[in-house]
């Protein structure tokens, strides 16, 4: 009788959260609560159970369900992980001039060298690579 209980309330506890965490309105746990007590009044008369007990399980479950959406719901609001550039507004130009800079400088180091700089002797060379 006890694992099954058990059981029962950890499947209400899962409902639950995963009721508050996907944001569902309210009233979704009204059907979810029916269904709940269908399955505690079915495993009361399964388990020749007073209708007192019976009663305290279906309290029970209906409590887990609600304080695990209630939860679920609190923790679904909670505030995520940003970017720094998100956080902080007021530094946005800041770090778009310094991605700008660092941009404009890997693109003077990695520019090719013209060919007029190039000393004589270095075009004499390439011009024996090249079949002149």
């Amino acid at each position: 009788m006890v694992p099954t209980t058990y059981t029962v309330l950890s499947l209400a506890c899962l409902a639950g959260a995963g009721f508050g965490l996907a944001q569902l309105k309210v009233w979704a746990v009204v059907p979810t609560s029916l269904i709940f007590m269908l399955i505690a009044v079915t495993f009361g008369a399964y388990s020749d159970l007073t209708w007192g007990r019976v009663a305290l399980i279906i309290f029970c479950v209906l409590s887990t369900l609600q304080i695990s959406y209630l939860i679920g719901s609190a923790l679904s609001e909670a505030p995520q992980a940003q970017r720094i550039s998100d956080r902080i507004p007021e530094r946005q130009e800041l770090i778009h001039a310094a991605q700008g800079a660092i941009g404009e400088e890997l693109r003077a180091y990695f520019l090719p060298l013209p060919l007029n700089d190039m000393s004589s002797e270095l075009l004499n060379r390439l011009a024996l690579f090249e079949g002149r």
